[in-house]
């Protein structure tokens, strides 16, 4: 069997027409620690940081625990052959119709399992029955003030369970509620609870008359069924306030005196109720389960969209960011742009500058280069030849033209050499030069020639 989680937080709301009393409780050390005590008007809403589950309550569970009003509850004590708590519930539900006052469809029932001794055969329960409508519309009340409760119980119910009768007789448990008195019943005999009712005392009727006739109904019926033994004796369960109005109800109903015993307070029943909630121990819930699944559901549906919320909260920033970041850097790019276009009109009269530069450059190594060819073509020329003309070519070649002694034909092929081994400065000035071709001309005794000498000129950057 799976354990079940631990519970951090317990709260404990109490309906009057008056306003809600509001108790919160933590855990320390297995018991429970009040955190908070606090009462509001009837139309006030409490206050959700308090009451309101979120994506906390995964890890650190809270139980809202609601108190119901006695009016239209109805008790029942019922011994069942078993000590199988798996089986209590199933047994019980077998018999509820024929405890039941009203119609099965039209109440809500829970029980709670008294305390037996382990070699105990038999189990007695507490049955509780209360109208449906009555649970409903203290459910939707408590809704409209911003309260989902977990489990609905009777207060009244506790004041006997917080501590149970040491004695046998006739315990009564008095309470007030809308100027009506109620007066939670319990025979005890034979160390057993023999009998539990709720007696209803409206206002303005004979309220004396009303609790005897009901409380001597019950002792009839209990003689009769034999467990009821004379002289009765009779216990009041209150402070001081309830026993100076009860004691005159009850003073000539029995013959011996009536005994009284302190209450617990509603501070000390709601620290019962989160006791019993911190240890996991059974109680009576009379939450219909159709509002326990619908508050299950709206919580997890409120996770859903908290959840959905917050993803969509990121994404929107995320996006912000990105466009935030896009137009940072379109900035940027503008930036660029700007210093680009700002440098583009400089960059452009470097570049024609440079070709202005290289353009004149260019004709004046060109003015030179012509010279130092017409210079180095006549210095190197043997006497014995002569140049008719000289073609300087797109300052890239020179092509020399001219005539010889047919006798002297050798020296063309000395002149050649000497160009291709001439220098301008510490490199060679021809890059090539092309062997000489010459003819001879019929009837003549001289020798025409022609070569080109291609200049070794380096690009101007």
């Amino acid at each position: 069997m799976k354990k079940p989680q631990s519970i951090h937080t317990c709260n404990v709301v109490q309906v009057s027409p008056t306003g809600r009393q509001f108790w919160q409780f933590g855990v320390e050390k297995g018991n429970p620690s009040l955190k908070s005590n606090l009462a509001v008007g009837p139309a006030s809403v409490l206050p959700a940081k308090l009451v309101g589950k979120d994506w906390r309550t995964i890890y650190q569970p809270r139980l809202n625990l609601a108190w119901l009003g006695a009016e239209k509850v109805f008790l029942r004590v019922v011994q069942l052959p078993t000590t199988d708590q798996a089986e209590i519930a199933s047994m019980l539900e077998f018999q509820i119709e024929k405890l039941s006052p009203v119609p099965i469809s039209q109440m809500v029932w829970s029980y709670a399992v008294l305390p037996s001794s382990p070699d105990a055969k038999a189990t007695d329960v507490i049955a509780a029955m209360v109208e449906r409508d009555h649970v409903e519309g203290l459910a939707k009340q408590l809704e409209d003030g911003g309260y989902h409760p977990d489990r609905i119980e009777l207060p009244q119910l506790d004041q006997l369970l917080a501590r149970l009768p040491d004695s046998d007789g006739v315990w009564l448990y008095p309470s007030t509620e809308l100027g009506n008195l109620f007066c939670l019943t319990a025979w005890w005999y034979g160390g057993m609870l023999r009998n539990l009712q709720m007696i209803h005392l409206p206002s303005g009727s004979d309220q004396t008359s009303l609790l005897q006739d009901q409380l001597l109904k019950t002792a009839w019926a209990g003689e009769v069924e034999g467990w009821l033994d004379f002289p009765l004796r009779c216990l009041l369960v209150g402070d001081e306030a309830v026993q100076t109005t009860w004691l005159p109800l009850l003073k000539d109903w029995v013959e011996t005196p009536v005994e009284t015993r302190p209450a617990f307070g509603r501070s000390e029943l709601a620290e019962f109720a989160a006791r019993r909630a911190f240890r996991h121990e059974q109680a009576l819930d009379l939450l219909p389960a159709e509002f326990g699944t619908k508050y299950r559901q709206l919580f997890v549906d409120r996770l859903w969209m908290r959840a959905l919320g917050v993803l969509f909260t990121v994404y929107v920033m995320g996006v912000l960011a990105y466009f935030g970041m896009l137009q940072f850097r379109v900035i940027q790019k503008g930036q660029v742009e700007s210093k680009i276009n700002s440098i583009k009109v400089a960059y452009t009269n470097a570049l024609q500058l440079k070709e202005q530069v290289a353009i004149l450059q260019d004709q004046y190594d060109l003015k030179y280069a012509s010279m130092d060819c017409l210079r180095v073509a006549s210095e190197l020329l043997p006497p014995e030849m002569t140049i008719n003309w000289l073609v300087f070519s797109k300052g890239q070649s020179m092509e020399l033209h001219g005539s010889v002694p047919s006798d002297q034909a050798s020296k063309l092929s000395d002149y050649n050499d000497a160009l291709r081994q001439a220098t301008a400065g510490d490199q060679a000035m021809f890059s090539r030069v092309s062997p000489p071709t010459s003819t001879t001309r019929p009837g003549s005794s001289g020798v025409s020639w022609t070569f080109t000498c291609e200049l070794n000129r380096s690009e101007v950057p």
